[in-house]
């Protein structure tokens, strides 16, 4: 039969791991596209402005802590040597 797929066929044999790793990743899935989407009904900066960095903030060494990232914060203190942190 013409389009039929055989059993032999890799798609064929693999296509029930194939969905079930689809299915497993499904959630990730969905994280990621909403990570990747440009929100537009939030707002986020009012001008370009505010986006340009000044230097680490009062939270950034407790940020760097809960990353275990000690060097992050050491190099972010080092270009900003007149800025210090608490």
């Amino acid at each position: 039969m013409r389009g039929r797929k055989k059993a032999d066929d890799p798609m064929v044999r693999r296509a029930r791991a194939f969905a079930e790793s689809l299915f497993d990743a499904c959630e990730d899935a969905v994280l990621f596209r909403t990570l990747a989407t440009l929100r537009v009904d939030v707002p986020v900066f009012t001008s370009i402005d505010d986006l340009l960095w000044r230097g680490p903030t009062e939270d950034f060494k407790r940020t760097c802590e809960r990353m275990k990232a000690p060097d992050l914060c050491r190099r972010a203190l080092a270009g900003n040597a007149s800025q210090t942190l608490p």
